[in-house]
């Protein structure tokens, strides 16, 4: 079943009642809306569309789909799915509830439901959320959570209750925590486990967190295992860019490499910025790329 336009309060207030007739802990109305009578497979999906819009039904799926999926039926569930404007975002569902409820038979359903379902294109999952390219969602990008990623979507939201369990949580796959570990760095300065522990939240277990700190190449330690801490390492130098220079750049939390400098261009800016050309080139064929103008200072010649 497709979603066909952005959700409204009618519509919510009935997806709500609909969820509450399935065992779900919601009250809503049962106003008239354009989805005439769906199945409980239909409802299910049509939610987990509707959660691009409202956050809060994705912690209803996550708690309805973990304790009651027993009673939806793995076939109309993937035939319901097969209208859908977001198909992936079921498996999103699928991968907290699994967190929340790990077993055999929702595991069976997943795999069977999800199975050759296209994943997302790299987007926030929630619709408007924060505003595009800013510094929210930015840490969205840098430090989505893993059950997001897999369906091509990023968010940091953990949308599990803590009625499901204290032990379940979402994960952070290493680049995520490296992310996450550079600007806590950054913050405090200096940091300990505990300090990171804190920030991860459950995310990564104890050992997970203490190899990232031995790990990591952008952090240097200071005194002994138990009082350890950690800061960042004093970025190296750059060369003074020049045409023909191959560099790195870092841009948006990528990084970017293989860059040949073609031009330098452009006055300095208030700031003393120059601009700089790049060119990336495929290494099968050389003649191909596309040229980007970026501030000079955002990249290091290497």
């Amino acid at each position: 079943m497709k979603l066909v336009r952005p959700p409204d309060e009618p519509t919510l207030s009935r997806l709500y009642f609909e969820l509450g007739r399935l065992g779900a802990r919601t009250i809503g109305r049962e106003d008239d809306w354009e989805y005439g009578r769906p199945t409980a497979e239909e409802t299910v999906v049509l939610a987990s569309q509707a959660a691009r819009y409202d956050p809060r039904l994705l912690w209803v799926l996550v708690e309805l789909v973990s304790r009651a999926s027993a009673a939806l039926n793995p076939v109309r569930l993937r035939a319901a799915l097969r209208d859908s404007r977001w198909p992936a975002a079921l498996g999103v569902v699928f991968e907290f509830a699994r967190r929340v409820s790990p077993g055999a038979e929702l595991e069976d359903a997943f795999r069977f439901v999800m199975s050759g379902i296209p994943k997302g294109r790299g987007e926030q999952f929630f619709l408007s959320a924060h505003a595009f390219a800013g510094p929210l969602a930015r840490r969205e990008a840098e430090e989505s959570l893993s059950e997001y990623k897999r369906w091509g979507f990023l968010s940091r939201e953990e949308p599990i209750a803590k009625e499901l369990g204290a032990r379940a949580h979402g994960t952070l796959a290493r680049p995520e925590r490296f992310n996450l570990l550079r600007r806590l760095a950054g913050r405090l300065g200096s940091i300990s486990l505990s300090d990171y522990l804190e920030a991860l939240g459950s995310k990564a277990s104890t050992r997970q967190a203490s190899r990232d700190l031995a790990t990591a190449p952008f952090l240097r330690r200071t005194g002994a295992t138990r009082g350890a801490r950690y800061a960042l390492k004093p970025e190296p130098a750059a060369r003074p860019l020049a045409v023909g220079q191959k560099v790195h750049v870092r841009v948006s939390g990528r990084n970017l490499k293989g860059l040949v400098v073609r031009e330098l261009a452009g006055p300095p800016s208030r700031h003393g910025r120059r601009l700089v050309r790049i060119r990336l080139q495929d290494p099968l064929n050389p003649d191909e790329g596309y040229e980007v103008e970026i501030p000079a200072d955002w990249a290091t010649a290497r």
